[in-house]
């Protein structure tokens, strides 16, 4: 029962079949690859609340120049409070 398999030999030695099966094995794994980085895509963009962004988006504004010390203590005070509750409300819904 000895098989010969020789006609795969011949099949791979043209270069541009190897070239075309290489080509579908490396576009499979890009395709998985995607799959799998778009499952966690979801996941991290989600995980922080709204008022955190936003307190992001002050925080930059403020290195910026765009708002004084005083004004972004006044918004990180009351945004901070914010957080904190959507936080909590996260965690209770878990």
């Amino acid at each position: 029962m000895d098989m010969d398999f020789s006609y795969i030999n011949e099949f791979f030695a043209n270069s541009i079949v190897a070239a075309m099966v290489w080509s579908m094995i490396a576009t499979m794994f890009l395709v998985i690859a995607i799959v799998i980085l778009r499952s966690f895509q979801g996941r991290t963009g989600n995980d922080l609340p709204e008022s955190s962004n936003s307190l992001t988006n002050f925080k930059e504004m403020h290195a910026q120049g765009e708002l004084s010390d005083e004004e972004y203590r006044t918004i990180k005070t009351a945004v901070s409070g914010r957080v904190r509750n959507e936080i909590n409300s996260s965690n209770e819904k878990s």
